[in-house]
């Protein structure tokens, strides 16, 4: 699996299904997610998406960066750092002592 970032997206597009219907044609994607404010749950205007292939993942960054969609030239690029998931869970809180 590879993942990418995908950013300068129009605030209008707040369904993670329009994301995924974006990039539908690169291959198989296994998630794809909007990230949102956490107090007003509009979205921040960026995004990932998993795609099942590395190569998908490739020919999307090449056949999308820059693309002009819904009045803005969407900015991708590989994904750093810890993947996004859904399933990803929060910390498990430190002992008492703080982890030591």
């Amino acid at each position: 699996m590879k993942q990418i970032f995908v950013g300068n997206l129009n605030f209008g597009i707040t369904e993670e299904d329009d994301l995924k219907r974006l990039f539908a044609s690169f291959g198989e994607i296994t998630e794809a997610k909007i990230i949102t404010d956490a107090r007003s749950y509009c979205s921040k205007g960026y995004g990932f998406i998993t795609f099942a292939r590395a190569e998908d993942a490739a020919a999307a960054l090449a056949g999308m960066n820059g693309k002009i969609v819904l009045g803005r030239p969407l900015r991708l690029g590989e994904a750093t750092g810890a993947p996004y998931s859904r399933s990803r869970r929060a910390r498990e809180p430190l002992g008492e002592h703080g982890g030591t």
